[in-house]
């Protein structure tokens, strides 16, 4: 996929984590007992239910706006490049996703595509609009568009019947859930490899069954359970695992920054390219150079936590934790 990247918690290079159990720590009420997705802008929760999206407030679930979005029969939501994103159903086969200003609730664009008329989870990530659409019998697809609606890839994802997505600055997690023998109904989240969307872990969901929605924010996962009309915030207890998969001598100072960022790379390298994310996973940074051993970098961001991912002639060296102060 076009700019992916990975962005690991520590000063250190190519870091492997592995998950192994959460903790409810917050359950607020849905707005309505036909939840879809949810996303988040940085301090609210959006949730959808049919044609109507909800601004409610993380802490207690208080309906702070409603917006609608003019979409019926689609789950997707994703909040990216300003504005609100939200899927929905146009025809058999036939699928729409709408750009709406989350102020006015004005639509600002519309992409129509023949993808699927199951637009479950969205999100965007580094200028790109992730959707994951369902098909029935066969299996699930994320597909990758740009901002503008053109198709850059998909991939597939061995599910049977999945929901939500979000990406919470190192991971992709995916809902879903499993009709199972009997009748009963096996919900779970995923954890997906960020570059092949492949699964690598996994745990029960929260709830009953249903969990339509997912969204990273506030250094937790918010899963929107459709069965019990509720909205649980879960911590994940993670565990970090060091994998040095290849060795090298950059020196990156000082941190915490206060101004500049002086990167040491050890050797010349022909070609060097540096980009910053926030803990969002938004590109702030992208600079290029030639034949650079030492390279400063002006860090103009407010305090706070960002990462430098350091590429060499096609290959990533490290990706590295930078403090703001």
């Amino acid at each position: 996929m076009k700019n992916t990247f990975i962005l690991l918690f520590l000063i250190l290079p190519f870091l492997i984590i592995a998950q192994s159990d959460y903790e409810i720590i917050n359950v607020i009420p849905a707005p309505t007992s036909a939840t879809l997705d949810i996303t988040n802008d940085g301090s609210f929760i959006y949730t959808k239910s049919n044609s109507t999206i909800y601004k409610i407030d993380p802490a207690d679930g208080t309906i702070v706006d409603e917006i609608s979005s003019t979409n019926t029969d689609g789950n997707g939501l994703a909040f990216g490049d300003g504005h609100l994103w939200a899927g929905g159903k146009l025809s058999i086969g036939q699928g729409i996703i709408r750009k709406i200003d989350p102020l006015t609730g004005d639509v600002v664009q519309t992409i129509e595509h023949s993808i699927s008329d199951f637009t479950h989870g969205m999100q965007i990530v580094d200028q790109e609009l992730l959707v994951n659409f369902y098909f029935a019998g066969k299996s699930d697809t994320i597909y990758v568009f740009d901002l503008n609606g053109n198709v850059l890839n998909s991939y597939p994802v061995d599910l049977d019947y999945s929901h939500g997505l979000t990406f919470d600055g190192a991971d992709y997690w995916l809902t879903s859930n499993t009709i199972m023998n009997g009748g009963a109904v096996d919900a779970n989240i995923y954890k997906l490899d960020p570059m092949t969307f492949e699964k690598v872990d996994t745990f029960d969901c929260p709830g009953l069954y249903y969990p339509n929605g997912i969204t990273a924010f506030q250094n937790s996962l918010w899963v929107a359970d459709n069965a019990t009309d509720s909205i649980y915030q879960i911590k994940l207890d993670i565990d970090v695992a060091i994998n040095n998969l290849e060795k090298n001598d950059i020196s990156i100072y000082p941190n915490p920054v206060q101004d500049y960022l002086e990167i040491d790379l050890g050797e010349s390298y022909k070609e060097v390219e540096v980009r910053i994310f926030n803990l969002n996973g938004q590109l702030l940074i992208n600079n290029k150079y030639d034949s650079r051993i030492k390279l400063s970098l002006d860090i103009p961001f407010p305090s706070g936590i960002y990462f430098a991912e350091i590429i060499t002639e096609k290959k990533v060296l490290g990706i590295y934790k930078i403090v703001k102060e």
